[in-house]
């Protein structure tokens, strides 16, 4: 389910318990990383200029993991449609 852009607060109150987390970065991991084994999976994606320090603690916070979907930062809307690809292509 790809949903609507929400404020953090209410993405990560929404995340299920048991979902594998990652949140979209240019400073990221690389994108080879194997797309995660557990059945669910909870990504997020920032907005055009990037986290805020705070929000980028209360992810890690969250156990959120960094991954880098491009070699250079890309536009929201083009970074969920490449989120979507890497989750694809292990199904």
């Amino acid at each position: 389910e790809i949903v609507d852009p929400m404020p953090l607060d209410q993405a990560l109150a929404e995340v299920p318990a048991d979902a594998s987390r990652w949140s979209a970065r240019a400073e990221g991991e690389a994108i080879e990383l194997p797309r995660p084994a557990p059945a669910r999976i909870a990504g997020v994606i920032g907005p055009a200029g990037g986290w805020t320090e705070a929000q980028l603690e209360r992810l890690a916070g969250q156990g959120f993991r960094d991954l880098r979907l491009a070699g250079s930062r890309l536009r929201s809307e083009t970074a969920a449609l490449a989120w979507a690809a890497w989750w694809a292509r292990g199904s």
